[in-house]
């Protein structure tokens, strides 16, 4: 439920961020935050399950609150114009250090035999100060990105700023630069070109082939992705490893997960340098090897396949928000990236009944079909 909670927030919070804007959605998701971290300090064991669950209300509320986060940090990119896709990369990719949280409750639970109730407070009143800092500094509209205005051929001279912006300067029609455009073009969106959908009218950016084709490929990724993380216990008792090695493998896949933010300055400079569909092309050959390492008997690739893993995750969730960023603007931003996470949690559903299959070995067969295939 947690989980679910955390994919349909994006579009509830990503409407409140394109009404109201950056400074009310984060400090929304900071109270909800706030709210979840102190329902969860305070469950407690319920015998028969009698009583109110506030860990499960606890952890909705937490789930709830990260993407509104998340989101209301996202158009800080546009501050960077010459590296909108590595800042995005940063900010996306910072969310990974979040399970470095969890390290931090152990260890002050059991070397300073701190209680949970006092560990959630702590971490509550930590948060209650970012409120504040939200609430003084954050804007209420997105920062758009400043255009350029440096001629195309890269000339350290500039143009005179002697036409309108709505007018075209006969300098930018002619062969010769229509000629390098072609050359120097990044294989990007354009691949699939529909025309200028940068701060376009909701419906034409909606219903336009490049945001229905990120949305699908999205959607695929972001089950197999989900489903390794619901199923890989699962997976390595299937394997026969006794308790122990399980409890392992789990504790390296821990600190593998927070550590894939060495990664972060890579997955932007291929953003910047390579375009989005090769990255997307990457994207998914990585899915595939740790998909083909996660099917061995080896624990050497399996933790091989726990980086891969890494390393798969960090690309993808920053190639969907930069990608949106760049390619529609912030005008609906909010309400697009909801849409690709609910079209995403409802594909997630398919989850359960591949779970049911309880033969890793056909669903690893599925899975890497599904990724070819796609």
């Amino acid at each position: 439920m947690a989980v679910s909670s955390s994919m349909w927030s994006n579009l509830l919070l990503g409407l409140v961020f394109d009404k109201f804007g950056p400074r009310v959605t984060k400090s929304i998701s900071l109270v909800l935050l706030i709210t979840g971290a102190l329902l969860m300090g305070n469950a407690h064991y319920r015998e028969n399950s009698e009583g109110i669950d506030l860990l499960l209300y606890g952890m909705i509320l937490v789930g709830f609150s990260g993407p509104g986060i998340q989101l209301s940090g996202i158009h800080m990119s546009n501050l960077f114009p010459e590296a909108t896709a590595l800042v995005a990369c940063f900010i996306v990719g910072g969310l990974q250090l979040s399970f470095l949280i969890f390290t931090l409750f152990d260890l002050a639970c059991v070397h300073l035999e701190m209680s949970m109730v006092t560990i959630f407070e702590v971490y509550a009143g930590v948060v209650f100060l970012s409120l504040i800092g939200t609430v003084l500094t954050e804007p209420d509209t997105p920062f758009e990105v400043i255009p350029s205005e440096e001629h195309e051929l890269l000339s350290p001279m500039r143009l005179p700023s002697v036409f309108k912006e709505e007018e075209v300067s006969l300098l930018l029609s002619t062969p010769e630069l229509d000629k390098y455009r072609k050359r120097h073009r990044l294989p990007t969106d354009e691949v699939f070109f529909d025309g200028d959908l940068h701060n376009r009218s909701f419906r034409t950016q909606v219903l336009s082939k490049p945001f229905l084709l990120v949305v699908f490929y999205f959607s695929i990724l972001s089950l197999w992705c989900n489903f390794f993380l619901g199923s890989i216990t699962g997976l390595l008792r299937w394997k026969g490893f006794p308790e122990s090695e399980v409890a392992s493998l789990l504790a390296k896949l821990a600190f593998v997960l927070p550590s894939s933010v060495v990664f972060i300055p890579f997955v932007g400079y291929l953003l910047e340098k390579c375009g989005y569909t090769y990255s997307s092309v990457l994207c998914t050959v990585v899915a595939l090897c740790f998909t083909v390492m996660l099917s061995s008997m080896s624990t050497g690739w399996i933790v091989a396949g726990f980086v891969t893993y890494a390393f798969f995750r960090t690309i993808m969730f920053p190639l969907l928000f930069a990608y949106l960023g760049h390619r529609f603007g912030f005008q609906h931003y909010g309400a697009l990236s909801g849409i690709a996470f609910c079209i995403g949690g409802l594909v997630g559903l398919l989850q359960t009944p591949i779970a049911a299959i309880e033969d890793f070995q056909t669903i690893g067969y599925v899975q890497v079909r599904d990724v070819v295939c796609f």
